[in-house]
């Protein structure tokens, strides 16, 4: 279970998410490569923002519930241009994550 970002409630995710699409996907494509995103939590993370549209931080953390780092990986997947976050709003567990248009 994710520790709630500042005090927050905990995980509100709607539900198991399905990441086959998102997954398979990803097998075709070269995936993004980073140290802390192995090919299933890229395929959650971007699988959980695509069934949502526009997910809050919080929420998305809970679409990896058993990474050690769930924010860092999220914020990875910023760095490099699949998801986008808004820069003006503050940094906690509301910020609105997307996926931006291509």
């Amino acid at each position: 279970m994710v520790t709630p970002i500042y005090g927050g409630p905990t995980c509100v995710c709607k539900g198991p998410i399905s990441i086959e699409a998102e997954r398979a996907a990803l097998t075709f494509a070269a995936p993004y490569t980073h140290p802390l995103l192995d090919l299933d939590d890229q395929a959650a993370l971007l699988s959980a923002v695509a069934d949502a549209g526009e997910i809050s931080l919080a929420d998305l953390a809970c679409a990896i519930p058993g990474h050690p780092r769930p924010i860092s990986a999220i914020w990875s997947l910023v760095t490099a241009g699949l998801l986008a976050a808004d820069a003006e709003a503050p940094f906690d567990g509301d910020l609105q994550i997307w996926r931006p248009a291509r």
